[in-house]
């Protein structure tokens, strides 16, 4: 009977210790999160944040919480169809296709949508974002569009 008493008080201990467990990952939950998501600080460098819309944006991630995203000095590719054309050319007639057009576009940067250099995306609206070596295209093409400006 003794030995019963012992394993029973055993496994009383044990389910209060797995009750507290499981309290302090609720309470640190928050905490580790923004542990994980923190951004190396130092020499800003280049992230490229995919949106579930398909979009892609560059820039410096400023800040990330489990809500909001913050870029700044953001890049993004602007597309359009340039219209299709047609150029009589005595009795024949050349008929060229519409073509997709892309700009690479510094967002903010146009005179009516001036910006304070800061976009907050929303974390629901992200897929991913991987940092950009500053030896690669991208990276280069983000520093001459920061010269042209």
């Amino acid at each position: 009977m003794f030995q019963f008493i012992k394993t029973k008080k055993f496994w009383l201990k044990a389910v209060i210790a797995i009750i507290v467990l499981a309290a302090l990952v609720i309470i640190l939950q928050k905490p580790l999160v923004k542990l994980w998501a923190k951004i190396p600080l130092g020499k800003p460098v280049y992230y490229a944040v995919q949106l579930n819309n398909n979009q892609v944006y560059f820039g410096h991630i400023k800040s990330i919480n489990s809500n909001t995203i913050v870029l700044t000095d953001v890049f993004y590719f602007e597309s359009y169809e340039s219209p299709a054309s047609q150029s009589p050319d005595g009795n024949l007639q050349i008929q060229s296709t519409s073509q997709k057009i892309y700009n690479f576009t510094k967002r903010g940067a146009v005179s009516p949508m001036l910006t304070d250099n800061r976009m907050f995306i929303n974390r629901a609206a992200v897929l991913f974002w991987e940092k950009l070596s500053a030896g690669s295209d991208m990276a280069k093409w983000i520093d001459q569009g920061k010269a042209q400006k």
